[in-house]
């Protein structure tokens, strides 16, 4: 069994956390989040906590907060020899450098609460510092998608900033033809 620690309570951990949780192979064990208010809607699920200090040993701790907030709660994550990812499109993978297993988790896809979606139609986009990380990670990601793609930071935030411009631009001329 994987074991992994959500750190964040956000629209993308709220489906990492249900897509998980279906996965026989993988066990959500805490979801940490700074605010308690967002801890609400897993109380009865999992084990949550708003203190680093708290974090219980996993498998693999997931980042899934704002892009300004990864470096803050790596740098309070004592993730031993666990991998420590984060799920930033826009982020390089050595922001979490402190740590000796890295990687990323980078489902290529808006989320929102109130919108369903399958995993095993979303791309993951896998990074890795180390062979046996990227290894591991890709075994994760095969767990809720048939889509993992390896690609570098800079091939990830090349991606990224186009499915942001290919989603908001239709968005917005969607708009201004309602307008």
């Amino acid at each position: 069994m994987i074991k992994v620690v959500l750190l964040g309570a956000g629209n993308l951990a709220y489906h990492l956390f249900r897509v998980f949780k279906a996965s026989k192979d993988v066990e959500i064990i805490q979801i940490f989040n700074h605010r308690k208010e967002k801890l609400a809607g897993f109380n009865n699920e999992v084990a949550t906590t708003t203190l680093l200090s708290e974090i219980k040993e996993a498998d693999f701790y997931l980042i899934s907060v704002k892009d300004d907030a990864i470096i803050e709660v790596s740098s309070q994550l004592q993730a031993k020899n666990s991998i420590v990812l984060h799920t930033s499109g826009a982020v390089s993978m050595d922001i979490l450098a402190r740590h000796s297993n890295i990687g990323v988790f980078y489902p290529l896809q808006s989320f929102s609460q109130e919108k369903e979606v399958d995993f095993e139609q979303i791309p993951i986009c896998i990074e890795a510092n180390s062979e046996e990380s990227l290894k591991k990670i890709r075994e994760l990601a095969l767990q809720i998608s048939a889509s993992v793609y390896e690609i570098s930071s800079e091939q990830r935030r090349i991606s990224h900033v186009a499915a942001v411009f290919a989603n908001n631009f239709s968005n917005f001329m969607l708009s201004k033809a309602s307008e």
